[in-house]
């Protein structure tokens, strides 16, 4: 199972730190290599941009969020500025793990 951001706060990002932890010193089974087109039609679905949103939000928060969504895409996102009604410039990277990268976006992420 890949380590998923469900919900901003605190402790769900604790807990996503934890598991890329632990995956790092290979407790979790390694995701199903995804191929460069199957990983472009993915990004393109609303679970895939979901989970995108949600990084770019703590983003947004934080300054930097990264996640592997459920087809084991690393997506990154660092916050870049702001504007005067609050919304943070968001820059959203998606890239095969330890791969490359497939899709860059440039978001406003804005306070709900």
């Amino acid at each position: 199972m890949p380590c998923l951001l469900r919900s901003a706060g605190l402790l769900p990002l604790l807990a996503l730190l934890a598991c890329h932890a632990a995956a790092r010193a290979g407790a979790l089974p390694e995701q199903p290599a995804v191929e460069n087109g199957e990983a472009l039609a993915w990004l393109a679905t609303a679970p895939a941009q979901q989970f995108r949103g949600r990084v770019a939000e703590l983003a947004r928060l934080y300054g930097e969020s990264s996640g592997i969504d459920p087809k084991g895409l690393r997506i990154t996102a660092r916050r870049t500025g702001s504007d005067a009604q609050g919304c943070a410039r968001v820059e959203v990277e998606s890239s095969l793990r330890d791969g490359p990268l497939l899709r860059q976006d440039t978001v406003a992420a804005c306070a709900h």
